[in-house]
C-alpha cells in the first residue's frame, strides 16, 4: 500500500505513460452524488483532505487544489505544503490554468457532467481509465442493503408518482442517471452511503411506467416492490441506453460518459421531473417531519442537559453522547450527514470534523459550535446549535444575539407567491451587513425525506421560488478565525398563508443559548418570536413529561 507521500510521485509516473501534461481529480465518483462512496473517493486518498467539496489539478510541477469558503481553512490543515490551496470558482481555474500554461487537461468522463467540463479553458481529454485506479490497490465492493420506504412514511405509492413524472415527460423515455431521484420514484432506500439511506443506482421510466432499475446490487424480486419495478444489472445499462432511438435527460447529473454513449442526437434536455416533486412533502412527509423533530429535540435536549454537567468533555466525547441520545429514539436509521462538533477555533472552520488529532478539550470561556442531524425513518434533520462553557464574554453575546437576529428576521418572513430563497437572503445577511459582517456559506439548503439532508432544487441561494411543502433550513452564522465560530440553524417548512402569501413554520424546536442572547440589542418583534418559540419548546417538554407519566 502506497504512503500519502509515495501517491503524488505514483500517480504522476502513470500520467507520464499515459501522455498526459495535467489530470483532473473531482470528489464525487460515478454516482455524481454529494458524498462518494469510501472505495471510490479518489481525491480523498490522494489528499487526505475530508470535506464534502474540491477538485485537484495535478501537473508534473504542482498540484492545484479548489474548494469553497466552507472548506479553506479545513484544507490548509489536512493537506501538505505543496498544494497550491485555491477558492473553487471559474476565475481562480483560468487564473491557474493560464498561469502555468497548462494547455491540456487529462480527465475521467464518468466523473464529470459538461457544467463542470466548461469551466476549465483548455483542451480537455477524456481517459478511457481513470489513472488512480491503475494504482490505488483497493477492494470496491458495494454491500448495500435494500429496504423499502414504506407508503406510511412515503404518503405516495412508487406508481402514483411515476404517474406524477409521466404526467410531465409524456410518451418519452426518461433516464434517471441521479441514485436519490431513483430511489424516491421506486419508494427504495440503500445502505451504500453512511448518511445518505440511497441505494447507488440508475433508472429509467418508460411510457408504459415500467421502470428498470440497475444496481450492483444482488437481490430478488422482492414483496415491497411494487409489480412496475424491474430490477436488472448495473452492467446492462450501457446496451439498454445504446439502443434507445431517443431520451430524455438532466444533462446535469448526468456524466459526460453517458451523453457521449446515447449520442447528442437522441437526447432531448429536460430537468430531472422528480426533482421539484419531492422538494414538495405531501401531508404524510410534513407530519413524519414533525414528528420526527420531535423525538431528535427530545435527543438534543437530553444532550444539552448531559453538557450542562460536563463541560470539561472533549469534542469527540461530546459527538458520542448525542449519537447515544439520539439511537435511544424510536425509528432512528443513522446520522444524516458527519457532525460538526467544534470547540473554539475549531468552530471556525465551517465544516469541521474532529479527528483524534484535532480533538479539543472544551475549556471554560469559549463557544461550542455543534451542527448534526439524524435519518428517521419518517423524517431527516438538522440542526446547529451554539453553547457558551462557562461564562461567555460580551464579544460572543453581541456576535451571538446578531446571529440570532438574523436568524429570527428570516424565520419570521411572509413573502408572496413566486419568491426565490435568493430574494429572501438578505433579510437575514442584512442583520450582520450593518456592522460589517458577513459569512461565506449559504443561508439555506433544502432538505429530502429519510434521504439526502441536502436537497434541490430550492435554498436561499438560488432562484427557484419557494413552495408549500419544501423544507429549508436557515443557518445564518460568523466565523473568527483562531477564535471562535457561531451559528444557528432551524429546519422549517414552507407554507400557505391565504392571499397569495407564504411563509415559514418551524420544525427544529431546541432552545437557544441564554447565556448568549442580549435582550437589549431585540426588538419587540424579535422578543415575541422568541417567546412564542420556547413555548413550542415547553409544549414538547410537556409532552415528554405526560408519555413517561404514562
Amino acid at each position: 500500500m502506497l504512503k500519502m507521500e509515495e501517491r503524488l510521485i505514483a500517480l504522476r509516473s502513470v500520467m507520464r505513460k499515459l501522455g498526459l501534461k495535467a489530470f483532473l481529480i473531482p470528489i464525487n465518483d460515478e454516482f455524481l452524488l454529494e458524498y462518494p462512496l469510501a472505495s471510490n473517493n479518489r481525491l480523498a486518498w490522494l489528499t487526505g483532505f475530508t470535506g464534502s467539496f474540491a477538485m485537484v489539478i495535478v501537473t508534473q510541477e504542482k498540484v492545484y487544489f479548489f474548494t469553497d469558503s466552507r472548506y479553506l481553512i479545513q484544507a490548509k490543515n489536512e493537506l501538505h505544503e505543496h498544494y497550491t490551496i485555491l477558492d473553487a470558482g471559474h476565475t481562480s481555474i483560468l487564473l491557474a490554468i493560464r498561469g502555468d500554461n497548462i494547455e491540456e487537461i487529462g480527465y475521467d468522463p464518468k466523473l464529470l457532467t459538461e457544467e463542470t467540463l466548461k469551466l476549465f479553458p483548455c483542451t480537455m481529454i477524456p481517459v478511457n481509465e481513470n489513472p488512480i485506479d491503475l494504482i490505488w490497490e483497493r477492494d470496491t465492493p458495494i454491500k448495500s442493503e435494500v429496504r423499502s420506504h414504506d407508503i406510511r412514511y412515503a404518503g405516495l405509492s412508487s406508481k402514483e408518482k411515476c404517474s406524477a413524472v409521466l404526467d410531465a415527460i409524456g410518451q418519452n423515455r426518461y433516464f434517471f442517471s441521479n441514485s436519490e431521484s431513483v430511489c424516491w420514484l421506486a419508494n427504495i432506500r440503500g445502505s451504500d452511503l453512511d448518511c445518505i439511506p440511497v441505494l447507488c443506482c440508475r433508472g429509467i421510466l418508460y411510457p408504459n411506467g415500467l421502470l428498470k432499475v440497475f444496481t450492483h446490487c444482488k437481490f430478488e424480486k422482492s414483496p415491497f416492490l411494487e409489480a412496475h419495478i424491474e430490477i436488472l444489472s448495473l452492467d446492462d445499462l450501457e446496451i439498454y441506453l445504446a439502443s434507445l432511438d431517443s431520451v430524455l435527460l438532466d444533462e446535469r447529473n448526468t456524466s459526460v460518459y453517458y451523453l457521449s454513449l446515447i449520442g447528442e442526437e437522441k437526447i432531448i434536455h429536460m430537468t430531472d421531473p422528480s426533482v421539484l416533486l419531492r422538494a414538495c412533502k405531501n401531508d404524510t412527509e410534513i407530519n413524519g417531519a414533525i414528528s420526527a423533530h420531535k423525538r431528535d429535540a427530545i435527543a438534543f435536549m437530553g444532550f444539552l442537559d448531559w453538557l450542562k454537567n460536563n463541560q470539561d468533555t472533549s469534542e469527540i466525547e461530546a459527538e458520542k453522547v448525542l449519537l447515544k441520545f439520539r439511537k435511544e429514539q424510536d425509528l432512528f436509521y443513522s446520522a444524516s450527514f458527519p457532525t460538526i462538533s467544534a470547540f473554539g477555533a475549531n468552530g471556525a472552520i465551517v465544516h469541521y470534523h474532529a479527528t483524534e488529532k484535532s480533538n479539543l478539550n472544551f475549556e471554560s470561556g469559549n463557544l461550542y459550535l455543534c451542527d448534526s442531524g439524524a435519518q428517521y425513518l419518517d423524517g431527516t434533520t438538522d440542526i446547529t446549535r451554539t453553547i457558551a462553557i462557562g461564562k461567555p464574554t460580551e464579544e460572543q453575546c453581541f456576535h451571538y444575539t446578531l446571529v440570532l437576529k438574523a436568524h429570527i428576521s428570516l424565520a419570521m418572513v411572509i413573502f408572496p407567491v413566486g419568491t426565490t430563497g435568493k430574494q429572501l437572503d438578505a433579510i437575514a445577511r442584512s442583520k450582520l451587513w450593518k456592522y460589517k459582517l458577513d459569512y461565506g456559506h449559504s443561508t439555506g439548503h433544502g432538505v429530502g425525506s429519510f434521504l439526502n439532508v441536502h436537497e434541490g432544487p430550492h435554498s436561499f441561494g438560488n432562484n427557484v421560488p419557494l413552495q408549500p411543502g419544501m423544507i429549508i433550513s436557515n443557518e445564518p452564522g460568523l466565523y473568527f478565525e483562531g477564535k471562535y465560530g457561531i451559528r444557528i440553524e432551524n429546519l422549517m417548512y414552507v407554507t400557505g398563508l391565504g392571499d397569495g402569501f407564504l411563509g415559514f413554520r418551524q420544525l427544529t424546536l431546541v432552545p437557544f443559548e441564554e447565556k448568549l442572547i442580549l435582550s437589549n440589542m431585540l426588538s419587540n418583534e424579535e422578543s415575541a418570536w422568541l417567546e412564542e418559540y420556547s413555548d413550542s419548546i415547553k409544549a414538547v417538554r410537556s409532552d415528554i413529561f405526560s408519555s413517561a407519566i404514562n
